[in-house]
């Protein structure tokens, strides 16, 4: 018997393959422990590298950069250019951080739009994850006690909400994470995922084009360098692909690549 073709209702498109192309906004996750070079691979996507002939293309997805500076961490891109940031500070008793952000989000779309930033950078989405729940807690008269579920799923609902906020917007979105190890006490297995909450730390990655864990090396010949794909231990993904799995943590790595 054969089969019908199902023929396309009017107004959906259909678009071929082969004209995919990199130069479109990008969604980075990178994740590690303190000082794996999270924040500086973040601030690399502030300028051009003068020795480095790129595309006109590319020149429009770098060169200013906006951070969400959650962590207090700017020192690490003291004197860069082409930088701006703002700081969060958070009391638990009568936290700010959630709304202050929320009433910033016009104001970021403005300049993503009007092509005054090319990046922007949550710094990190760890400490981000925290302030939500201490909105959560505020808000429901419930400061010091620990959350209910009801109130665990409103924090996860509102760090959704800010993921898919950013990553909505036509510049590139870099968000970092603390790391955590996991153990499964039946099976004994052990994975690091990023450090957010419950189960969100295994479903954050769908978010992302791009999730790198970030390391830093030790010894004489020691150098950052950020995993590209998934093991046994690492959660990681790339839709740029790479020959290696692991990759010198640099702006110009991850063009090259995307190039």
């Amino acid at each position: 018997m054969a089969v019908k073709e199902t023929v396309p209702e009017a107004g959906i498109e259909f678009k071929d393959a082969s004209e995919i192309t990199g130069n479109k906004p990008t969604g980075f996750l990178f994740y590690g422990g303190s000082g794996s070079g999270k924040t500086e691979l973040a601030a690399s996507f502030n300028a051009h590298d003068p020795r480095v002939n790129w595309e006109a293309a590319w020149e429009e997805k770098v060169g200013k950069v906006m951070m969400m500076d959650y962590d207090d961490g700017m020192l690490t891109v003291r004197g860069a250019p082409n930088i701006t940031y703002h700081t969060f500070t958070e009391d638990r008793g009568r936290p700010t951080i959630y709304n202050d952000l929320i009433r910033m989000k016009p104001k970021i779309e403005e300049l993503s739009r009007s092509g005054e930033i090319h990046t922007l950078v949550h710094d990190s989405l760890t400490t981000l994850t925290e302030a939500c729940m201490n909105q959560v807690l505020y808000s429901t008269g419930h400061v010091g006690l620990q959350p209910t579920f009801p109130e665990w799923g409103t924090q996860m609902r509102y760090i959704q909400d800010i993921i898919i906020w950013s990553l909505s917007l036509p510049v590139n979105v870099i968000m970092t994470a603390h790391e955590q190890i996991q153990k499964d006490d039946t099976t004994g297995r052990v994975w690091c995922l990023p450090l957010v909450t419950g189960k969100l730390a295994q479903r954050i990655s769908l978010y992302f084009d791009e999730v790198y864990h970030l390391e830093s090396g030790t010894g004489k010949d020691a150098r950052f360098q950020m995993l590209t794909r998934p093991d046994r231990i690492y959660t990681a993904k790339s839709r740029i692909g790479y020959k290696e799995a692991y990759q010198v943590t640099s702006y110009r790595t991850i063009m090259e690549a995307m190039k």
